[in-house]
């Protein structure tokens, strides 16, 4: 026979019962509390948040994911997570599934298509769902846009590709130092122009390439870099061979988080500029010499000219003296050697001039009618023994010659006419204007077309 509880017995169970109930009711009103958390969390949270079964299938997304991607939740819900990837990123996330399964947690960036084409780039992480037995139930999936991120870092990745290929293609030097004077980064360039390799130069302290003097200057400009202030500067280098290189150097200072770190400069290559500099002081030097010559040769053109024209005043006197004088007078060989001499100092006046011209022609524009009785007028002063008929062509053309030459040429055979007639006589000379054909000049080696002709006969 069962022994029935005393009332004491069952007021103690009641008791008992009620303080089972009241922990239950607390630990529902717990659950309840996370379960309310949770779920505020869940669909206010920004980032893309999914429950997905063992075999990715979704089954429960937030506000967030259907937002952003477009889609609305029947399109979503039952289908496998990594169906909203790209190819590359499913082969990747399915791949990596039984690890997930095996492992409980998982992380990648995936490209994820959203409902209009448009792909976005999510940093996703999955973590296992377990009952208490530690069994995996599922999986919360967290995604995190960061599409702007990775684009900045694309465009930021890109322009420094650019730039580093503009280093390393310019016709310009490059180096960086750190804040101790080691070279850190250098182009082909730079190791061009001063004889070094890039494994030479990186590490090395930049004021080994300098001489006593120049390291100088590269300590004072280091001292404004570590102020702050950039600068243009021109530094010597020594090669490798030992050839100083002059160049332009443009620096700048490198900070970070206000802390000198170092500096960097493009390099100007100044050899040409150097040798063109002093190419240049070499023909003003030069050039100064000859205007010197010139200023000598003007003046002493002048002085020829004027020696010139009292020799010939000298000359002429001397030539009418001679014809009033008997040979056999004593007198008379002195005259001779006298206009001898004359004549000879003629020469020299000659010689004079032809310096004051530098060698060179003198050619303008000339009335031959003119030379030819301006230098028959003065022979005819002199010999009065020889009798001068002229016959000028009117309208006579004006041809290119050097004056002086042609007044030489003409006296020379006024001369030799003259000591062709001892006795006297007669000199014809006459001007015409001709044209010569291709036949004609073809034996003198002159262009053919309109010529002015000049006749001394005797």
């Amino acid at each position: 026979m069962v022994k029935k509880p005393s009332d004491e017995e069952l007021e103690q169970k009641d008791e008992n019962l009620k303080g089972k109930n009241a922990k239950h009711k607390q630990a529902q009103e717990v659950l309840q509390e996370r379960e309310r958390w949770f779920r505020f969390f869940f669909e206010s949270a920004p980032e893309f948040i999914y429950i997905i079964d063992t075999k990715g299938n979704i089954l429960q997304t937030n506000d967030a994911t259907l937002k952003v991607s477009g889609y609305l939740q029947e399109e979503v819900l039952g289908k496998c997570i990594s169906d909203f990837f790209t190819l590359t990123s499913k082969k990747i996330f399915d791949e990596q599934f039984p690890i997930l399964l095996e492992r409980g947690h998982h992380r990648q960036e995936v490209e994820f298509i959203c409902k209009d084409g448009k792909i976005i780039i999510l940093d996703c992480s999955v973590s296992a769902l377990r009952y208490e037995d530690g069994d995996i139930m599922g999986f919360v999936v967290f995604q995190q846009d960061i599409t702007q991120r990775r684009q900045a870092e694309e465009a930021l990745r890109k322009s420094e590709a650019k730039y580093c290929e503009l280093i390393f293609r310019i016709n310009e030097g490059f180096a960086a130092i750190d804040e101790k004077g080691y070279i850190t980064f250098v182009n082909p360039r730079l190791c061009e122009m001063i004889e070094y390799s890039e494994v030479e130069l990186i590490g090395r302290n930049i004021r080994e390439l300098f001489d006593e003097k120049n390291r100088e200057i590269l300590e004072k400009e280091l001292a404004k870099r570590r102020r702050g202030e950039p600068s243009q500067y021109e530094l010597t280098w020594t090669t490798k061979s030992g050839k100083k290189v002059p160049t332009l150097m443009s620096a700048s200072p490198i900070f970070e988080n206000w802390v000198y770190r170092g500096s960097y400069a493009v390099v100007t290559d100044l050899s040409e500029i150097k040798r063109a500099q002093e190419e240049k002081k070499r023909l003003e030097d030069q050039l100064q010499k000859i205007q010197r010559m010139e200023s000598l040769g003007t003046l002493a053109g002048g002085i020829a000219h004027n020696f010139n024209n009292l020799l010939m005043g000298i000359l002429g006197n001397i030539s009418l003296i001679l014809l009033n004088k008997n040979p056999s007078h004593p007198d008379y060989e002195k005259l001779k050697n006298v206009e001898h001499l004359v004549q000879e100092g003629a020469k020299l006046s000659q010689e004079l001039l032809d310096f004051a011209r530098g060698g060179k022609y003198q050619v303008e524009p000339t009335d031959l009618n003119k030379v030819v009785k301006r230098s028959s007028d003065m022979f005819a002063q002199t010999k009065r023994q020889i009798k001068i008929y002229t016959k000028f062509q009117k309208d006579i053309w004006t041809v290119e010659v050097d004056v002086g030459q042609i007044e030489q040429v003409l006296l020379n055979l006024y001369i030799n006419a003259w000591q062709a007639m001892p006795g006297g006589g007669e000199l014809y000379l006459e001007t015409q204007n001709i044209t010569l054909d291709e036949n004609y000049v073809r034996p003198f080696k002159v262009k053919p077309g309109p010529y002015v002709k000049i006749s001394v006969t005797d």
